[in-house]
């Protein structure tokens, strides 16, 4: 990433700390945020196994954002997993053409540091290996863009996702009530692609992605 703070934007999709790792053993270590195993022995064998190629973990707490824009600033790379149902801060975004309550973190700090978003994934393979598909990266909504941009932002990298899921569907996380909260009246729902051409005009500029980074990969 040239020195470029990036955010690696995955779902609960085939082999996500297999990801981190491949990327570490690539020279793009991450900083992963993560919440806490119950197992306190597990929990330590997962975060020595993301520091193994200079990774590392933020547990959800009160340092951990602290901890992310650092390794941001610094040029570094994060991880986060974005396709759960959880207690944070968000907006509903249409997956899988149902309303689905989606953290807007990956957004919100790309916006904070100027970080490249990049929506990434691990698929195993049926001979036993795994296949890495980067996608073209995100330019990050801009700072003074508000809250609206960063909710278009969200919205691609769930419709990211959720292409992921289907051409794999066998290796999502399906047993998660993803659709548990649904909107209540007036709330809105961010969709990608947008449907309005006006709306397409204003998200274009914002969007654009990174000249360096805009071919995907195997």
């Amino acid at each position: 990433a040239n020195g470029h703070g990036f955010v690696i934007v995955t779902g609960h999709c085939g082999n996500w700390e297999w990801l981190n790792l491949a990327l570490g053993a690539a020279g793009f270590p991450l900083t992963v945020a993560a919440r806490e195993v119950y197992d306190p022995r597990i929990n330590e064998t997962i975060i020595r196994l993301r520091a193994r190629f200079g990774g590392g973990t933020a547990l959800r707490g009160r340092e951990a954002a602290q901890r992310l824009v650092r390794a941001l600033r610094n040029g570094g790379g994060i991880g986060l997993l974005i396709d759960q149902d959880i207690d944070a801060p968000g907006v509903f975004t249409e997956f899988f053409g149902r309303p689905a309550w989606t953290p807007i973190g990956a957004a919100a700090l790309a916006a904070k540091t100027g970080a490249w978003l990049i929506p990434a994934f691990a698929a195993r393979q049926s001979d036993g290996t795994m296949t890495i598909r980067i996608e073209p990266a995100i330019a990050a909504p801009a700072r003074d863009a508000g809250s609206a941009a960063e909710a278009r932002v969200t919205a691609r990298l769930t419709n990211a996702i959720e292409g992921q899921i289907r051409r794999e569907p066998s290796q999502w996380v399906w047993m998660h009530r993803r659709w548990r909260r649904q909107p209540g009246s007036g709330e809105v729902v961010w969709r990608w692609p947008v449907s309005s051409p006006d709306e397409t005009i204003a998200v274009a500029g914002a969007l654009e992605c990174p000249g360096n980074l805009s071919a995907g990969s195997r």
